[in-house]
């Protein structure tokens, strides 16, 4: 479960969330250990993209200390297709 993943302020916006993020999903895939899951703010927009585009899917929210979260999961790979 990934439980945080931040990037300062004055870094945001570069590329380098999603270079960190496709590192770990690509090595959790080679390693085969799926799935794997990750929450987060319903409200961040930007991340949910990020997660979207690297292949997890929404699995449900919830509400927790007046917030709403969102829980992703990464199924691995589709059928036909290899990690690499």
């Amino acid at each position: 479960e990934v439980i945080s993943l931040q990037v300062a302020p004055r870094y945001q916006g570069v590329g380098l969330g999603l270079f960190m993020l496709q590192r770990a999903t690509d090595r959790l895939l080679q390693l085969g250990a799926v799935p794997f899951k990750s929450r987060m703010l319903a409200s961040n927009t930007a991340v949910t993209r990020l997660y979207a585009f690297l292949g997890f899917r929404m699995a449900g929210s919830y509400a927790l200390h007046g917030r709403t979260w969102e829980m992703w999961i990464h199924d691995g790979p589709s059928i036909g297709t290899k990690a690499q």
